[in-house]
């Protein structure tokens, strides 16, 4: 296998979820020998993240109210009860079949009345129909965000793990090159001893020494902070004996489509794109409820029931029951109607730019991480050439100034050429990776041809 084009991470990189069937982890209890690999740092993300659980709070109460607005298409039947009793002062009726009061008197009554409703909307100016349109629209759109929120988890859980491990690979070429340092201020300070040195050779080297233990407690520091950011990615703490786990290898490549073909996945794919879209139908929905108000409406309501007995029991001497057909118009409503369409044609002009605006921004991150794989596939290769050129010219300085050949500012200078080669090449290495999560996430493809595609051997 060619060294060309290939790098050597100290993880394997997550080609996709697991496969249904395989087990997942929950919790940090589960993981192998405390190390953690990026597979298992997703699926602890997952099962974990707080904006995910949102998201799925959210898809429950969305599809639960989708359900509520079909329902109201629906008759509704009620059933009452009622219990009076009376006692008080009142006149009493005439004897001898007439009615009229014949004098005041204490009254006490008692009766119960019962009954069973039904009411059925026939026409409301197509209120519950769009009502059922904009929480069906509300459903698909809490779908897609819940998706959304889980691509956003591996995304940030992918980005915040690779964080890391670069972190942890600045700490150890930082703990490398002080321990480089450390010697040459050793071989310094004895080549002082005995003339071959100078104070101002001395004083660099203690100051490019004080310098290498200032970066490395910086790189110490970015790696705590780095370890954080992938916890808080999890939705967990994780035990300090928790580390990432080495190694895997990955052919480094640019994408294999073309931007265009990349764009058109990202419309067709992308989750956020496509559930913004879905604003235009609730704006089009809510044009439509304000619409509703000008119209008249119709319901149909009915009745059965018995009543006016002293007591609970049931007789078809006494039952009645009532259809009735109710329509009813708002003549005047101060302009309320003519205002609420105002603002509904309104909502849906803005409705329509946030659609364009939001597509055009997605396309760009897009296009972006396109262009930056294919560009730090580039530099990856140029920058494994540049570390090995300055690997042996450092190998050669150390050994010119040992025998005394070149000054101790040439080797210092050639130092800090190798560290920042060292630091370069891991940063392009990272860099790439990066990007192509990135790209892969705009266009939803966290397996496939624009994820990573694992070496083999030819």
């Amino acid at each position: 296998m060619s060294n060309t084009g290939r790098i050597t991470l100290l993880l394997a990189l997550l080609p996709g979820l697991l496969a249904a069937g395989e087990v997942v982890v929950t919790a940090t209890s589960e993981l192998a020998d405390n190390l953690l690999t990026i597979d298992e740092a997703v699926e602890l993300a997952l099962a974990n993240n707080l904006d995910l659980r949102m998201a799925d709070a959210d898809l429950d109460s969305a599809n639960a109210g989708n359900w509520s607005a079909w329902t109201n298409f629906l008759p509704r039947i009620s059933g009452t009860i009622t219990h009076t009793e009376f006692e008080g002062y009142g006149a009493a009726a005439g004897g001898g079949g007439s009615s009229a009061p014949t004098g005041p008197m204490d009254i006490e009554m008692e009766s119960y009345s019962t009954a069973l409703s039904l009411s059925q909307p026939i026409f409301n100016g197509g209120a519950i129909y769009w009502g059922k349109v904009m929480a069906g629209a509300g459903a698909e759109m809490a779908e897609l965000g819940q998706e959304s929120a889980r691509q956003a988890a591996i995304l940030t859980t992918r980005t915040a793990f690779l964080n890391l491990l670069k972190a942890m690979e600045f700490r150890s070429v930082q703990e490398k090159n002080l321990e480089s340092l450390d010697e040459h201020l050793k071989l310094t300070e004895a080549n002082l001893a005995v003339g071959l040195a100078s104070r101002a050779d001395h004083l660099r080297s203690v100051s490019e020494h004080a310098e290498a233990e200032k970066q490395l407690i910086i790189a110490d520091h970015s790696v705590r902070l780095a370890r954080g950011s992938l916890e808080n990615a999890l939705g967990l703490d994780l035990p300090d004996s928790v580390e990432p786990v080495p190694v895997g290898e990955i052919t480094v490549t640019e994408s294999p489509l073309s931007l265009e073909e990349t764009l058109a996945l990202v419309l067709r794919n992308n989750p956020a794109l496509i559930a913004v879209r879905k604003t235009e139908r609730l704006a089009e929905a809510s044009v439509g409820m304000a619409a509703a108000a000008f119209w008249p409406k119709l319901n149909l309501g009915a009745g059965y029931g018995w009543a006016n007995g002293t007591d609970l029991t049931f007789s078809d001497d006494n039952d009645y029951w009532s259809i009735n057909v109710i329509a009813s118009f708002d003549i005047f409503t101060s302009t309320q109607r003519i205002a609420d369409m105002a603002k509904a044609r309104a909502d849906e002009r803005k409705s329509l730019a946030q659609i364009e605006k939001t597509e055009r921004e997605i396309l760009l991150g897009a296009e972006a991480s396109y262009l930056q794989v294919n560009t730090a596939a580039k530099t990856i290769e140029v920058s494994e050439k540049q570390l090995a050129a300055a690997a042996e010219a450092y190998a050669l300085t150390s050994n010119m100034y040992e025998q005394g050949i070149i000054s101790n500012t040439d080797y210092l200078e050639m130092n800090v050429n190798y560290l920042y080669a060292e630091l370069g090449e891991i940063s392009a290495r990272y860099d790439y990776l990066a990007a192509r999560e990135s790209l892969a996430s705009f266009t939803s493809q966290q397996r496939g041809a624009l994820h990573h595609s694992l070496a083999t051997d030819e």
